[in-house]
């Protein structure tokens, strides 16, 4: 094979692997301008039980676009960092050494929705932008 074909052979393998390396992290980057700011929990579910924002007392998480997040849950507060990482939210709270990973089944400006499967558990967390 000529040098000059092996340039070009070489430029079309790599040209579709580029293309899915960027629109990756332009994926991710949209998802995370959506994903920054304040939201509260409009439902929890667990496996058949379902449990709304208000009555679980109205629980709210801000994610800044700096890459940290603060959540208040009652009177606890929790503050850690998120990124997206293709389809999941991975979340660490401060003095925690486990990651949280959520796969994320929507994401748009007025709802996002959060899903995790662990052994037979299934939860689902809906949250919607704050009012405040």
């Amino acid at each position: 094979m000529r040098n000059s074909n092996r340039k070009i052979f070489a430029a079309l393998f790599l040209l579709p692997v580029f293309c899915f390396l960027f629109s990756c992290k332009d994926e991710s980057e949209a998802k995370k301008q959506l994903l920054a700011k304040k939201w509260t929990y409009q439902e929890f579910r667990m496996n058949d039980e379902v449990m709304t924002g208000a009555q679980m007392g109205n629980p709210s998480m801000e994610f800044l676009a700096d890459g940290t997040y603060k959540a208040q849950f009652g009177p606890r507060m929790e503050e850690g960092v998120w990124r997206i990482e293709k389809d999941e939210l991975v979340t660490k709270a401060k003095g925690d050494n486990k990651e949280n990973r959520l796969l994320i089944k929507e994401l748009t400006e007025q709802k996002a929705v959060f899903y995790n499967e662990v052994d037979s558990t299934i939860a689902t967390v809906t949250l919607v932008p704050s009012a405040e």
